[in-house]
């Protein structure tokens, strides 16, 4: 093996004038192996090239890489430099000459990697140890190695939370942000330390401290040779049958195809696809555009209108894809070559291929999947009426939002509103309390000495903490985002394991810190309600969870400011004239309001050094009724602008004089007003 004195400099960087992320890649690129440039946040690539993995886009010097941050910085004042991605299974220059970067990439448990490890035999083991290891902040992790480029095995999976990136694929390099926010970072590996050069066959990592005569040194870390023990079991890993369950879809065959049986297969092929792991998507995608298309191509045409139409099926396989974590552009064009071959292929059978799940033409098994809905017992008069866990704020077995600015308080008055609850307190802030079962918190924001000060202000000592036996604390699980399979798989291990059931409540702090995906897109509250909350709500829980307002705090943050996963949503408006007064208002609700209804005013203060929430009058919340119920006589709009608003009171005013009719009616008491006039009641079912 080359010795480090004997490795020759490729090239040289200077640290001074590139952020790492530019670095890291560039002595990527400076080995030869492919680097592309991936949007920061996301791992869609920046620029799609043609031919198979982005071909056209790869940059493999580091001039290239350099030259492709300079563009990105003039076209985005947001950041400096893009994120990069380097190609697995793609040889190399100079000494990296016939070998390629590969990576094995831990998903899931750290089991799953030391199974493979140890079928590999000790070899293997060291290895794991001693190469270049990348992380964020948890137990996943990249093991970087090298191996010759002709044997390197296909890109695939090995268990369901272990991945091998050979030919075909790509990951994040160190530096890059992950869309969750945190950027990779190498935590391991074999280092070198020069004064500047880049030697051979190293990856960037760092710059180090000066020494005392203020000189700076720079670390290089190496992914090393995979052993060939560890190859052939990978190898094996991948030549194994899906230990998945696989049933046949067959879009083959000469005659043509019901409508009925058309929807039920392509209600298949969606959700087969919506299955795919990382690493299997693009592949998966372009074999499920080529499913729908063949079987509508069987459809006959006069029966291929309304949600039968092409158009329609094209679209959701592409929208499937793009909730799958595809760049749009991306995932229109792997749909559309698939779709092109499906429509030309009508009758070809796929029976060779495995990809299609779903088999749905067993009628008694839909139907024991599918049962039909009792209506007759829904109005049985002696229908027990629906029960309340926060007598008109919280209904059992609904999910509910509490939305505020942050630092509003939204926090505390859950804790606050779980502690009363599993203690037995017949009411909380003037309303009626009732819990049955137990309170699972889920806690991703605040700190032990948060939950310590919180818990001894409500009146917690070592002396009662045992009256807390049915609150069940988790603070900073390792969940992986619950918008995606593995994280809603993180999520009901949980809550199976501690036996949770109907009756129970479930408590998320906060939506943003329990999401990987955008917090401000719908699409990462749909994908939350598909993979996670669906689920929690067919097991009968009670779901609390925060959210966040954004920059205007009458509105909740979301592309389009809606919950649409959520039940029913409560804002809570700190009162501007009463320090600890807030009033929570209704944002959504499903059916039909409670016997008190309405907004909640509620005080909290210390009494007798223990913090309370009771019910409270609001003279500014009064005033703001006023002011709406003021505006609404005059026929001003709610859809109309606050100027408008208050030049109708203001012409009012001066017509009529003053009195008890315009008293307190400032300006901004009536925009205050008129804002939240135009924040109705989004009602989602009857509720006359």
């Amino acid at each position: 093996m080359t010795t480090a004195e004997d490795r020759p400099t490729m090239y040289k960087l200077d640290p001074t004038e590139h952020p790492d992320p530019l670095l890291t890649a560039a002595s990527v690129a400076g080995n030869g192996w492919p680097v592309l440039a991936i949007r920061p946040g996301t791992k869609a690539p920046l620029h799609h090239g043609a031919g198979e993995n982005h071909r056209s886009a790869w940059l493999t010097t580091a001039a290239e890489v350099v030259a492709s941050a300079e563009d990105y910085a003039g076209s985005c004042w947001e950041c400096s430099c893009p994120s990069y991605a380097a190609l697995t299974g793609q040889t190399g220059r100079g000494l990296a000459d016939g070998l390629a970067l590969v990576c094995l990439d831990l998903d899931g448990e750290p089991g799953d990697l030391a199974e493979l490890l140890a079928e590999a035999g000790p070899e293997a083991e060291n290895w794991a140890a001693e190469t270049l290891r990348v992380q964020r902040c948890d137990e996943r992790a990249h093991l970087w190695g090298i191996a010759p480029a002709a044997d390197v095995p296909p890109t695939g999976r090995l268990t369901e939370g272990l991945e091998w990136r050979g030919t075909g694929g790509y990951v994040l390099l160190p530096g890059s942000l992950h869309p969750s926010g945190m950027r990779y970072a190498i935590t391991a590996g074999r280092l070198e330390f020069t004064e500047g050069h880049a030697p051979a066959g190293a990856i960037y990592r760092g710059v180090t401290d000066p020494d005392d005569d203020g000189s700076a040194c720079v670390a290089w870390a190496y992914p090393l040779p995979v052993p060939e023990s560890l190859l052939a079991a990978v190898v094996r890993r991948l030549d194994r049958p899906d230990e998945r369950p696989v049933l046949r879809l067959l879009t083959g065959g000469a005659g043509d195809l019901a409508p009925g049986a058309a929807r039920m297969r392509l209600a298949g092929v969606l959700s087969w696809l919506g299955s795919a792991e990382v690493g299997e998507r693009n592949d998966r995608l372009n074999k499920a555009a080529g499913l729908a298309a063949g079987l509508l191509a069987r459809v006959p045409e006069r029966e291929r209108v309304g949600d039968l139409a092409p158009e329609v099926w094209r679209q959701a396989v592409a929208d499937a894809g793009v909730m799958l974590g595809l760049d749009r552009r991306e995932a229109e064009r792997t749909t559309a070559s698939g779709w092109d071959w499906g429509t030309d292929h009508p009758t070809e059978d796929r029976e060779t291929e495995p990809p299609a799940v779903v088999v749905l033409d067993d009628a008694a098994t839909v139907r024991e999947r599918f049962p039909v809905l009792d209506l007759a017992a829904l109005v049985d008069p002696d229908r027990p009426v629906r029960r309340w866990v926060w007598a008109d704020v919280v209904p059992e077995g609904d999910h509910v939002s509490i939305v505020a600015p942050a630092g509003a308080g939204k926090s505390l008055l859950v804790l606050a509103l779980a502690v009363a609850a599993v203690r037995g307190a017949e009411t909380f802030a003037g309303r009626a309390l009732s819990l049955t079962g137990r309170v699972f918190y889920v806690d991703m924001e605040n700190s032990a000495d948060d939950w310590s000060e919180r818990l001894t202000d409500l009146g917690v000592t070592p002396e009662n903490v045992g009256e807390l036996s049915r609150l069940l604390v988790f603070h900073l699980p390792r969940l992986r985002g619950l918008d995606t399979e593995a994280g809603a798989r993180d999520l009901l291990a949980l809550l199976d394991s501690y036996d949770a059931r109907a009756g129970d409540v479930l408590v998320l702090d906060s939506t943003q810190r329990v999401t990987e995906g955008d917090e401000n897109s719908n699409d990462t509250l749909r994908r939350l309600y598909v993979h996670t909350s669906a689920e929690v709500k067919r097991r009968g829980l009670t779901v609390i969870r925060t959210d966040n307002t954004g920059w205007d705090r009458t509105r909740e943050r979301g592309a389009s400011n809606k919950r649409d996963d959520v039940g029913y949503s409560w804002l809570l408006t700190p009162d501007e004239r009463e320090p600890g007064v807030f009033t929570l208002t209704e944002g959504k609700r499903r059916g039909r309001p409670g016997a008190v209804g309405g907004p909640l005013t509620i005080r909290r203060h210390m009494v007798g050094g223990v913090l309370r929430f009771d019910p409270a009058r609001s003279t500014y919340g009064e005033t703001l009724a006023h002011a709406r119920a003021l505006l609404a006589e005059l026929g001003v709009p709610e859809s109309a602008g606050m100027n408008k608003a208050w030049t109708s009171v203001r012409e009012a005013k001066a017509e009529h004089g003053d009195g008890p009719r315009f008293a307190g009616m400032t300006r901004a008491v009536v925009e205050r007003a008129q804002s939240e006039r135009g924040r109705s009641v989004e009602v989602v079912a009857d509720d006359c």
